[in-house]
């Protein structure tokens, strides 16, 4: 059973890592010239909306959790401002996420924090991953600043989008598709296998365009800043890993690296 188990993580691990190559393939086939990561982030929105559309036929909600959902999909519209096409799917799709989670997490009774309660909690973990990522600036960007009004609101859309789908939703759906027990060990594995497409998802121009050297930045980027926000959303709470997201893209902005 073990040996079963093992081989099907094996067979889908190696099956997501060929997925990248093979998508930029077909894209260099199909004679697209660029946009390369927006059309990356079309198909995925596309399965992930199909999925969620799924599952939401037929459930009812409150109507705090529909305007929620509102919120939060207005904010991922953000990203792209002004409003293009792919800012408003991101933004339908984020908010068919927040509903698809909120009441799989309630049928299933998952322990799951969204965010913890108590003002001094709150400002001693908000202010650690602050210092860590002021570090981070001043060791790996120093004397790069440039600040523009914008920056204050754009990096929470991509971080409330990424953070619920590929910290949330998918390992979620891995859980569930392999009907895994809530061990370290799976938690490990599910943890590397969200790292490809999130990886995929920030480096697809460069992997088209041939730029190892972009690639290796980005990916290493990605893996690093990834380890961060799962650490912090599974030990502390959603809100965290969607703040340490906000500042990194935030200090990549201003560093001129967006």
């Amino acid at each position: 059973m073990r040996m079963y188990e093992a081989i099907k993580k094996i067979s889908f691990t190696i099956i997501l890592i060929l997925s990248v190559p093979v998508f930029c393939l077909v894209v260099r086939m199909l004679g697209v010239t660029s946009g390369y990561n927006f059309l990356f982030a079309t198909v995925l929105y596309s399965v992930v909306i199909f999925l969620c559309i799924k599952y939401l036929i037929g459930k009812k909600f409150r109507a705090s959790d529909c305007c929620l959902a509102v919120v939060i999909g207005l904010i991922t519209m953000l990203y792209t401002i002004p409003l293009k096409f792919i800012g408003v799917y991101g933004g339908i799709c984020t908010a068919m996420v927040y509903l698809t989670l909120r009441d799989y997490i309630t049928r299933n009774d998952i322990s799951f924090t969204w965010i913890r309660r108590g003002i001094i909690d709150n400002v001693k973990i908000m202010g650690s991953i602050s210092l860590l990522f002021f570090l981070i600036y001043l060791i790996g960007f120093k004397n790069r600043f440039v600040f523009a009004p914008i920056y204050l609101f754009k990096p929470w859309a991509p971080a409330v989008s990424e953070e619920l789908i590929f910290r949330v939703l998918i390992p979620m759906m891995i859980f569930k598709l392999f009907k895994l027990d809530d061990t370290k060990g799976n938690k490990i594995w599910v943890f590397l296998i969200v790292t490809i497409p999130f990886a995929m998802w920030h480096c697809t121009d460069a992997i088209v365009a041939g730029n190892v050297t972009e690639v290796v930045r980005r990916c290493y980027s990605s893996i690093f800043c990834s380890t961060i926000f799962c650490f912090l959303i599974y030990k502390y709470g959603l809100f965290y890993g969607i703040y340490a997201h906000a500042l990194c893209d935030f200090i990549t902005m201003c560093s001129g690296r967006a």
